[in-house]
């Protein structure tokens, strides 16, 4: 994941952040027709969306905007910085899983939230 969001961040800078973003969902695009032909599943693919659109395209719009805005940030960004924020979004499913599931952390568990939630921090007070 880490050298995947590098050259991510690379390509941004070199190119363009909404090129990488395009070149990013064209091959993906590709990827998953090639996979979902070669296990016969787009029909299958299809009806699924049909059932489920207005939860499939809030979902797309607001995935591809997360993206979008990811991409920006590791052009503008240091990248280190950014990737580094950005993997974040774990502390959110832990608190998430603790508050609306009520799951209990262990120990460790706890000591490395608070050492997730201490580094991001640090990071966002020192990138400035």
């Amino acid at each position: 994941m880490g050298a995947g969001n590098f050259f991510v961040g690379w390509g941004a800078r070199e190119t363009n952040p909404l090129l990488m973003r395009w070149f990013l969902d064209v091959f993906f695009v590709i990827i998953s027709f090639g996979y979902l032909s070669v296990t016969k599943t787009i029909k299958k693919t299809y009806n699924d969306f049909r059932k489920n659109k207005k939860v499939l395209l809030s979902m797309c719009f607001f995935d591809n905007a997360a993206w979008t805005a990811f991409v920006f940030a590791l052009a503008l960004a240091p990248i280190a910085i950014a990737v580094s924020i950005s993997e974040s979004y774990i502390i959110i499913a832990v608190l998430l899983g603790m508050y609306a599931n009520k799951e209990r952390l262990r120990y460790h568990q706890k000591a490395g939230l608070i050492l997730a939630i201490t580094s991001a921090i640090w990071l966002a007070i020192t990138m400035g």
